[in-house]
């Protein structure tokens, strides 16, 4: 019986140890170099330039790790924004990106002229500045994964006019001007959007961060406010552009780069042949109707404070260690014939798609200790 039990928990000291690896592996960054780190979410743009620029460029301008959100919307006042608008009216990213290009059929009129590529509700988050500096990770072109034309295109200017907010409108407009529309239309929404609640300064307040990240948000959003409400349209730009392309950086630095840090990229990194542009956009659904969407991840609204990388998931690792435990009893009478369990029938389970590892790693530890158990009440009751 001794035996059985070191086996038992030999077992179970290993499968825990296998769970433990891979909640770590989950939330382990995508590292460039010994000190520094993709920001989570923003690896297929971190390929796409690896792809763009190929062994041409030996650095990299990448955000500060995320404190909060993930992807293009790393650290951004407009993650918070869209976070409050959808806690507090339900409004959603598809929500706030439909009615800012001017509606659905509008949507997919602008989408035909980029060949409705996937990764164009992502354009809010992307930057255009420092004329499109070729170190910038998170520039349009590697998010949408290709080159960004600035000659005018005939007829995209007439769709982009029915955007809620078009600065390019009365003139002939380039692919670039159009995403730009796009994108200060989106941020013209968010301002209207959080102008209408009335507790806005409390719910930033309540947010689980630091006080200087609190009113790194506040100023942002209060500036951009006072920008909409007197009508300044230069400021307001000024405002979108802040709230969705400058990260909070620790100490605010003013340095024209909005606190994205020069990384040198090593010769092992940047001599690999990354994946063609069209992998990074395989299985993703056309543009068009309710399933533009599907699959998308809104950068803003994904991720919350996370004041660490290590797992969440680690403590219902111990579950089947306690249930393990608790079969082997003190063994201080293992003559005794202990009554038999009768298990509950089962409650009716949904069928859940492509369930994770860790729920596999968890019942099938769970099984092991039922069997465990039953093993042992065999060999009792014939032992009596």
């Amino acid at each position: 019986m001794l035996k059985s039990n070191f086996k038992s928990i030999a077992f179970l000291f290993s499968t825990l140890a296998v769970v433990l690896t891979m909640c770590e592996s989950a939330t382990a960054q995508l590292r460039i170099n010994e000190r520094d780190s993709i920001p989570r979410g923003q690896e297929s743009e971190f390929l796409e330039f690896q792809r763009q620029n190929n062994q041409n460029l030996r650095q990299i301008r990448i955000m500060p790790d995320c404190s909060f959100g993930e992807g293009l919307g790393c650290n951004k006042t407009g993650t918070v924004v869209e976070q409050i608008i959808n806690q507090s009216r339900g409004t959603n990213y598809q929500d706030i990106l439909m009615r800012a290009a001017g509606g659905e059929d509008n949507y997919r009129k602008f989408a035909a002229f980029y060949d409705n590529n996937p990764q164009l509700p992502k354009v809010p988050y992307a930057s255009f500045w420092r004329n499109d500096d070729p170190t910038i990770m998170d520039r349009a072109e590697n998010v949408l994964g290709e080159t960004i034309s600035r000659s005018p295109l005939p007829g995209l200017g007439s769709i982009t006019n029915n955007f809620v907010w078009s600065p390019s409108r009365g003139r002939e407009i380039s692919p670039r001007d159009g995403l730009l529309d796009l994108k200060y239309a989106y941020g013209r929404v968010l301002f209207e959007e959080v102008a209408k609640i009335p507790d806005l300064k409390q719910q930033i307040n309540s947010l689980d961060l630091p006080p200087d990240i609190r009113k790194f948000y506040l100023d942002n959003i209060s500036q951009g406010l006072r920008n909409l409400k007197s009508g300044n349209e230069s400021g307001l730009k000024q405002s979108v552009l802040t709230l969705l392309s400058r990260p909070y950086t620790p100490g605010n630095p003013n340095d024209g780069w909005y606190g994205r840090q020069l990384v040198d990229v090593p010769e092992t990194i940047a001599s690999l042949e990354p994946p063609a542009g069209s992998t990074f956009l395989t299985g993703l659904p056309p543009v068009g109707g309710e399933q533009m969407m599907t699959g998308f991840i809104p950068p803003g609204l994904t991720e919350t404070f996370i004041p660490s990388v290590t797992s969440p998931l680690w403590p219902y690792a111990l579950i089947p260690l306690a249930l393990l435990l608790l079969t082997f009893g003190d063994n201080g009478s293992s003559q005794a014939v202990e009554p038999p369990i009768i298990p509950p029938e089962p409650p009716t389970t949904q069928t859940v798609p492509e369930p994770s590892a860790l729920t596999a790693l968890l019942l099938f530890s769970l099984g092991m200790g039922i069997l465990n158990y039953k093993q042992r009440f065999m060999q009792t009751k014939s032992k009596s």
